[in-house]
């Protein structure tokens, strides 16, 4: 249930309430674990995020002394800290199990939601969002999701877990990129080949042919996608791959609207791409007026429609919890980029790292677009911490302990265990 909590969005709609699916599955998988009587065991840096989730959100209800509006904010963040902890117990006593199963789980659901995106594209299911009643329709196929750009999301995740199953990772990620051509998402065109590409240049053994070809590959793919982007002679291209005639358009806007049009462009959004800008632009404008407090949840979109004339959030996670929480939201954008920092350095010694580094990037880029969840990765990069701090992986010195990275690294060898390695090229 964890696991389809973050892959599909879905809401419905009955008569004036509105349901949102994932968060029954949240509710689920709590009840799931209290049944089983699974451990809970907290690491310092979940509850360390919990306490951030909670101030992004309840540091301008909590500095007003509003105790009703912040119950929601912190049960929720006290169920989140429940479930992971549960899972952190299970990845510290066998991370690389515990983490397959997450993948598996999500790469099926994924798939299962690509699969409709497919049947959706050639017109052999209906476009809009899947479920009826749904609050959201769109004319561009959402899969599972009410919203294509999510549906991209899960599916760039897909493709940064692959690895975890080694002799299927290629075609999974091939497979889930086409899938994010045919969602049209910008976001996902960003996120996915960046992932791939990462990933080769970790996980690269040049004394296996087989990974100049997966070297040879990225290559093209960040170089079909660079001409097509920047060409402007490549017209015919963009105009059949809609994907990348979207993130055309992006970048023009980008680089010929400046910050003084923003400001005189109240309403004007002839375009997703110039509503974007428009949105984040008021958003900052919002959060500079309010920069301690930020204005609350309920306020955010009335105080947006001011500036920009546009009733809609910022699309922005951090622009988001800026303009919400103040120094809640400055918080938490220096608590994602401690962690980045911190993952990487571990990503220099250890092949557990790179893979969770690369996660976390792709999760904190995609936060520009949408806001999103970093409790899964967070769970086990505490766990790998956890491990790491009990002597159960590689020190970094060439000598290995205990776990030798959980069968990513085997002593002296190079390469993955067989059948258990974790990057492509072990």
């Amino acid at each position: 249930p964890i696991v389809a909590s973050q892959v599909f969005e879905v809401q419905l709609r009955f008569g004036s309430v509105v349901l949102s699916v994932e968060e029954l599955l949240v509710v689920a998988a709590l009840g799931v674990l209290l049944s089983q009587g699974r451990a809970l065991q907290v690491h310092v840096l979940l509850l360390a995020f919990m306490i951030v989730e909670f101030l992004a959100f309840g540091f301008h209800d909590l500095a007003h002394g509003r105790v009703s509006e912040l119950l929601f904010p912190f049960a929720s963040n006290a169920i989140l800290l429940l479930i992971y902890g549960a899972i952190f117990a299970a990845a510290l006593e066998d991370w690389e199990r515990t983490l397959r199963l997450f993948a598996g789980t999500w790469i099926i659901l994924a798939a299962l939601s690509a699969t409709v995106v497919i049947l959706q594209f050639f017109d052999l299911w209906p476009k809009a969002a899947l479920v009826k009643g749904a609050v959201k329709h769109f004319p561009r196929p959402p899969g599972l999701s009410n919203d294509p750009n999510f549906a991209a999301f899960s599916f760039a995740v897909a493709v940064v877990l692959a690895p975890c199953f080694r002799r299927i990772t290629l075609p999974v990620q091939l497979f889930f990129l086409g899938a994010i051509l045919l969602t049209e998402s910008r976001m996902g065109l960003i996120l996915a080949p960046l992932a791939m590409v990462l990933q080769f240049i970790a996980f690269l053994n040049l004394n296996r042919l087989r990974d100049y070809a997966r070297l040879a590959l990225a290559s093209g793919v960040a170089l079909f996608l660079a001409l097509a982007l920047l060409l402007p002679g490549i017209s015919s291209l963009q105009g059949n791959v809609t994907t990348v005639g979207r993130m055309g358009e992006a970048l023009e806007e980008m680089t010929t609207i400046s910050v003084a049009d923003l400001s005189t462009l109240q309403g004007q959004q002839s375009s997703s791409a110039r509503e974007r800008l428009l949105l984040a632009y008021g958003g900052l404008q919002v959060w500079q007026a309010n920069p301690i407090y930020g204005v609350g949840l309920s306020q955010v979109k009335d105080e947006v429609q001011q500036t920009t004339g546009v009733r809609k959030a910022t699309h922005n996670g951090y622009i988001d919890r800026l303009v919400i929480s103040g120094l809640g939201g400055m918080l938490y954008i220096f608590f994602v980029v401690a962690l980045l920092a911190v993952t990487f350095w571990r990503a220099l010694s250890s092949d557990r790292f790179k893979l969770l580094f690369i996660w976390l990037l792709v999760l904190a880029l995609g936060m520009g677009f949408l806001s999103l969840s970093l409790w899964p990765v967070i769970c086990f990069t505490a766990a790998a911490l956890a491990a790491r701090r009990r002597g159960r992986i590689s020190d970094g010195h060439g000598s290995m302990v205990e776990d030798v990275d959980a069968g990513l690294t085997p002593r002296g060898t190079g390469e993955g265990q067989r059948g258990r390695g974790m990057g492509p090229a072990l």
